[in-house]
């Protein structure tokens, strides 16, 4: 199953229904039926607290992407 959260699309008028769709679109491309994407949208000023805190980047960038879950061996990740 796949389960697509989303967080503040609304505040930059992105309608969730089609970043859900979109989302779930591109997982079951790469054959990813079974997972958990989260995405939550954000101002510069807050992905730049963020790079802070987790990458010691003193810069905002586009995306910030965090790996949640147990590695196996020979799977492949993608995190963009």
């Amino acid at each position: 199953m796949i389960s697509v959260l989303i967080k503040s699309a609304k505040k930059f008028g992105l309608k969730e229904n089609f970043v859900r769709l979109w989302a779930e679109k591109a997982l079951k491309k790469y054959h990813l039926d079974n997972c958990e994407l989260s995405l939550i949208f954000v101002e510069p000023k807050e992905i730049l607290n963020l790079n802070k805190k987790y990458r010691n980047l003193n810069e905002a960038t586009s995306v910030l992407t965090f790996f949640q879950g147990q590695a196996t061996p020979g799977k492949v990740f993608l995190l963009g």
